[in-house]
């Protein structure tokens, strides 16, 4: 959506721009071991209706297991950007419920 550019490109030409640009985030030299590739030619996948009720119920479950912590594309956001600050914003849930043990 934000390129579109991009949807007319093909599978390699998306994919080395796709792991250079992973590379130079991440500060990675070497070449990846395995890698798997998706387009998704319409969007971002979203969440189904009542989605909500599925995020309130794992919640839930942390609520009741103090010390499990769960995330993932499912929770916070699908695309990368989301993931990376949801993942950040989980490290630091981890980090403070271990200070407090």
């Amino acid at each position: 959506a934000r390129n579109p550019k991009l949807a007319g490109k093909h599978k390699q030409e998306l994919q080395e721009i796709v792991l250079s640009e992973i590379s130079d985030l991440l500060n990675i030299t070497g070449k990846p071991v395995f890698s798997h590739f998706r387009f998704w030619p319409k969007t971002i996948p979203q969440y189904e209706v009542g989605y909500d009720h599925i995020l309130n119920q794992i919640t839930e479950i942390e609520d009741l297991k103090k010390g499990l912590f769960i995330d993932g594309n499912f929770r916070g956001g699908v695309s990368v950007p989301d993931c990376i600050l949801s993942g950040f914003e989980t490290a630091e849930k981890v980090q403070t419920f271990l200070k407090g043990q």
